[in-house]
């Protein structure tokens, strides 16, 4: 479920939610941009672990969480940005 809200062509909410349950290393999980491509939301599996990479404008921010989610086990993964800045 991926929910992206705007005021004229400013990102004010994105909520990005999934349940997951994997036994890979590497995944994508979804991607979110507007039309231009400079605003994006990507959320993956790399070396079992959930990443995201995302841009709202120029600079590309990268977070990987600490866990690993490969277990087979189910996991709610959400992401969050609210504002035009993160």
């Amino acid at each position: 479920m991926a929910m992206m809200m705007w005021a004229g062509n400013i990102l004010v909410c994105l909520r990005i939610q999934h349940a997951l349950a994997t036994q890979s290393n590497a995944l994508i999980i979804s991607v979110n941009a507007e039309s231009s491509g400079s605003d994006f939301i990507a959320v993956m599996l790399s070396k079992g672990r959930l990443s995201t990479d995302f841009s709202l404008g120029s600079v590309i921010v990268s977070f990987t969480a600490p866990d690993l989610v490969n277990d087979n086990r189910w996991h709610l993964v959400s992401v969050w940005l609210d504002g035009p800045t993160a």
